[in-house]
């Protein structure tokens, strides 16, 4: 930055990874009573579930610490007054049904703007409840700063009352390291519809997760093996998932009561079907089309044998069209025949 010119700057804090960090219990000033932790009901109160929800809410705590000493800094260099801060997550917690998933534990984050300008746009406690999606920040932060909003950006200004606030968003998500999955959502104020393209995968189907033996995921596998898991619980890990789901957030929140075969709700289902197809043709959805090998390979240098596993194969039939000649299942992972 020279000669106080305007800049922008991006700051990557670890957020929930602080829990990874060696120091991170010493970190926390005031943890959270572990025996105050009220799970949502997919969850079973378990210490080992218990623990990974505290050390999130934990992690917070660390992460608004953090926070507060930017904004301290900006103020002792003189460059507060001139700033506007927009705070927000990639993605939710790790715990089940959150991470790489579309419920709203997954795709629903925070969001939070201060304009410190004398002559900021955005009055102090202002709640914005419309439907905003993270494609929205580029646009809307450029409009704040003065800056022409470029045509090609498919965000929109949130702050820009000529413009009707968003009916829906559309959240997706297809392969996550090496876990081969495609599932779409569309987000409207009061339903959720959810599309699994792949229901022949389970939603536990290995991740990095199981890799790196993350204690929660183990607990919930065998608390499910064992038949602990009350019905609610259990879903998540069936072996097979429905090609559609319809959840109405307003009454139920959690997500727990599939309403796509209710005969009341088709009129809402076929609604927000259409949307998806729309939106799928209109952007040329790239998830409907099968993965590059060059993609495929360079997370199987990566991964190596944890890229898949043997008890999918089934999955390797089905698209064995696609693998060809270039990957072929063995010893419970995937080796290259190209050269041979």
């Amino acid at each position: 930055m020279k000669n106080n010119e305007p800049f922008f700057g991006q700051i990557q804090l670890y957020g929930g990874k602080e829990i990874f960090s060696i120091e991170f219990k010493e970190k926390v000033k005031t943890p959270v009573n572990r025996n105050k932790i009220e799970l949502p009901p997919y969850l079973p109160t378990h210490p080992v579930i218990i623990e990974e929800y505290a050390n999130h809410l934990d992690a917070i705590q660390i992460t608004d610490e953090k926070v507060g000493e930017i904004i301290v800094e900006l103020a002792e260099t003189g460059l507060l007054d001139n700033t506007i801060i927009f705070f927000f997550s990639d993605h939710g917690m790790r715990l089940t049904r959150h991470k790489q998933f579309l419920y709203e534990g997954g795709i629903h984050v925070p969001l939070m703007i201060a304009d410190f300008r004398k002559e900021g746009k955005i009055e102090p406690g202002t709640n914005n409840n419309d439907l905003v999606s993270g494609i929205d920040i580029g646009p809307s932060s450029l409009a704040l700063a003065g800056i022409e909003i470029p045509s090609y950006m498919e965000g929109q200004n949130i702050f820009d009352n000529s413009i009707e606030p968003k009916k829906y968003i559309v959240s997706t998500r297809d392969r996550c390291d090496f876990t081969i999955d495609r599932i779409r959502s569309v987000r409207s104020m009061e339903y959720k519809y959810i599309r699994n393209f792949m229901t022949d995968r389970p939603y536990t189907q290995p991740t990095y997760m199981d890799v790196d033996g993350v204690d929660f995921v183990k607990v919930m596998k065998q608390l499910y093996a064992q038949n602990k898991l009350d019905s609610i619980q259990a879903r998540f890990f069936s072996n097979e998932r429905p090609e559609e789901e319809l959840y109405n957030l307003v009454e139920d929140p959690f997500e727990l009561i599939n309403l796509a075969n209710d005969p009341e709700y088709s009129v809402t289902l076929t609604e927000h079907r259409e949307i998806l197809n729309d939106w799928i043709k209109k952007t040329d959805d790239k998830g409907q089309y099968l993965e590059s090998e060059e993609g495929l390979k360079f997370m199987l240098g990566i991964w190596g044998k944890n890229a898949i596993n043997i008890e999918y194969e089934p999955i390797r039939k089905k698209y064995k069209d696609f693998e060809g000649s270039l990957f072929e299942l063995k010893n419970q992972g995937w080796r290259s025949i190209e050269n041979e």
